[in-house]
């Protein structure tokens, strides 16, 4: 019975199926015992493993990502049928047996599948149950678990199932924060609700974008990994319930008196590694140890100095020390001060100085987070994987073959220097934008090559790549004549293009960080660039982000075949979630009208809404 199953119920046509369709991956539920095929022990049969086998060969042809998800733990970890209970008994993990053999199951899969690049991820257990399944028991598995994945790969995603019916769901929601490239799996039943059978797709999706989303939200918050550069922490002390903050926003001392955070009080992680970190406090000093122990924010540029070492607890996240470069924890003293010089032994409790209470406020999730999340060698492979499928010669044919005529394609500066780009940057998006250059010219379709992140971020946000939230783009002479210097590699490598439509000189700079002086000089020099190579591509100047609309208009006017970029921005906008599309359109004509007409006057640059 089983070989015929697994002959016939899921196929290569199945898997040529689901890529054609826009999907990218599938989940796989497998049994504990698949790590004894193809002699399991009574009365499971042999096979599953040569199914699970087939699926990856399939799953690398046709491009999609497995997770294989370990659905039936040996004694099963819930007592239903779908995890191998015999009779409706849940004895998983009531010896350290039973949590061991899965460990090894693990293991196996891992060692198995690591060099596949369709492994995208392996569910370390499919709901387990409370409270049989204790918290402790379970996050003892999932550290032993992730260990052994780990072993064998670092690229594949970790997945660590939220317990059913447990009142330690968040315990094992921040646990799962601590480890890098772990998921947290939630699952949603609407499948079995009866009122859901006699739904539509499409009212099924606004029942998943409306009434889901106060529920996602809830395991989406704050107190996740800590990898990504740009990450925004508050610590607390548990002594004095105050919180760390840098004096004068820095250029003194850290000290720990604040009852409420702000500014002040936030600290930006620059990663080195997963647990090592630099903090940059609001004035960019970054945090350093002095004299004594003294801890200060005073350093303009990071080193070892200014090298610390986040260790969080086990069983709640958001509790953390921090080591200091001399070896020593930041502990609270009196009156505040705060000094490098606590030991190594630590009881976690509330009366242990060294110990903060952590919030996560903000985190960036931008090029530049990726590449230095990830490191060199693993970002190329992700994003390669991205630049490869994301968009692709059928989009081209697609927008071309639907009466749409241009695309507006996002660069960063770090382009200009490919395949050699400086650190933390990969090659690779050269190669993308001829790619895109190459098929817009045979489906006959403009380009407008948009500079989406300047060096040292024009914006602050993760789109502009920004290391950490800060923006120092325009801070000096050499910063623009650099962004200029992108603007002439890029038309001077596309001008000959057929399908060079528009070169825009930067996306969204931010007001009033970016002064209409420094900006203005900026659009007429890299004007100047991309005129030395083509009259005939338009150049495109973007209105400041919380800037004045028609401050450009004259400097624009100025300039043969300048185009003035406005973005509105109804996408972010929760009023238009449930609009149709003619009620977008509507909306567009009869409201829109009166912000368009403020920059489409008489003897004023043509205007191009290029985000909506």
């Amino acid at each position: 019975m089983s070989f015929e199953h697994w002959s016939t119920y899921i196929l290569e046509n199945d898997f040529k199926f689901i890529s054609s369709n826009g999907l990218n991956a599938v989940r796989i539920p497998v049994g504990w015992w698949i790590a004894s095929d193809p002699n399991p022990p009574a009365p499971f049969v042999g096979g599953s493993l040569e199914a699970l086998d087939n699926a990856f060969r399939w799953a690398e042809k046709y491009n999609l990502g497995v997770i294989v998800d370990l659905h039936a733990a040996p004694g099963s970890q819930n007592p239903w049928e779908h995890s191998g209970s015999r009779d409706g008994s849940q004895t998983w993990g009531t010896t350290d047996e039973t949590i061991i053999q899965t460990v090894q199951v693990i293991d196996f899969l891992a060692s198995r599948y690591a060099k596949s690049p369709s492994l995208l991820a392996v569910e370390l257990l499919n709901e387990p149950l409370a409270p049989k399944v204790s918290a402790g028991m379970l996050k003892k598995y999932y550290q032993d678990a992730y260990n052994a994945v780990r072993k064998y790969t670092s690229d594949a995603y970790v997945i660590m199932s939220n317990p059913i019916n447990a009142d330690y769901s968040n315990e094992i929601l921040q646990f799962a924060g601590g480890f890098f490239g772990a998921v947290f799996d939630v699952h949603y039943y609407n499948m079995f609700n009866g009122s859901f059978d006699n739904t539509t797709a499409e009212w099924n999706i606004q029942f998943v974008r409306n009434d889901r989303s106060a529920e996602l939200r809830s395991v989406t918050k704050q107190n996740g990994p800590l990898t990504y550069d740009g990450t925004q922490l508050q610590f607390k002390s548990v002594t004095n319930n105050m919180y760390l903050a840098a004096e004068n926003g820095g250029g003194s001392a850290i000290v720990a008196n604040r009852e409420k955070a702000s500014g002040w009080e936030t600290f930006k992680l620059w990663r080195i590694n997963e647990t090592t970190f630099n903090l940059r406090v609001f004035n960019n000093q970054f945090v350093s140890i002095g004299g004594n122990g003294a801890v200060i924010a005073t350093a303009t540029v990071p080193g070892p100095n200014e090298t610390f070492q986040i260790i969080r607890l086990d069983s709640d996240k958001s509790r953390m020390r921090i080591r200091a470069p001399n070896g020593k924890f930041l502990q609270v003293k009196a009156m505040g001060s705060v000094t490098a010089d606590h030991g190594a032994s630590t009881n976690w409790g509330n009366d242990d100085p060294s110990v903060f209470v952590v919030n996560n406020i903000y985190g960036l999730q931008g090029e530049y987070q990726i590449c230095n999340g990830y490191s060199a060698g693993n970002a190329t492979e992700v994003l390669r994987e991205h630049w490869n499928t994301f968009i692709v010669e059928d989009d081209f044919k697609f927008i071309s073959s639907n009466g749409l005529n241009a695309v507006r394609i996002p660069v960063g500066w770090w382009i200009a220097s490919d395949p050699n780009p400086p650190a933390p940057f990969v090659g690779g998006s050269l190669q993308a934008l001829d790619n895109a250059f190459k098929w817009a010219e045979k489906y006959n379709i403009g380009i407008i090559v948009d500079l989406h992140a300047a060096p040292g971020s024009q914006n602050r946000l993760d789109h502009s790549a920004s290391r950490d939230g800060s923006l120092e783009w325009g801070t000096s002479a050499a910063n623009i004549a650099q962004t200029v210097g992108v603007i002439d590699f890029l038309a001077s490598r596309y001008a000959k293009s057929s399908s060079l439509l528009a070169i825009e000189l930067l996306n969204e700079p931010l007001a009033p960080d970016v002064p209409v002086d420094t900006l203005t000089k900026y659009y007429q020099d890299a004007y100047n660039a991309v005129r030395k190579y083509t009259l005939q591509a338009y150049v495109i100047l973007s209105t400041r982000m919380s800037g004045d609309p028609t401050e450009f208009l004259s400097v624009a006017s100025s300039l043969f075949g300048a185009v003035i970029d406005v973005h509105y921005y109804n996408l972010y906008n929760s009023m238009f979630d449930n609009y149709t599309v003619e009620q977008n359109i509507n909306f567009v004509r009869n409201n829109r009208s009166s912000d368009i007409n403020t920059v489409t006057k008489q003897n004023v640059p043509l205007t191009f809404v290029g985000r909506y």
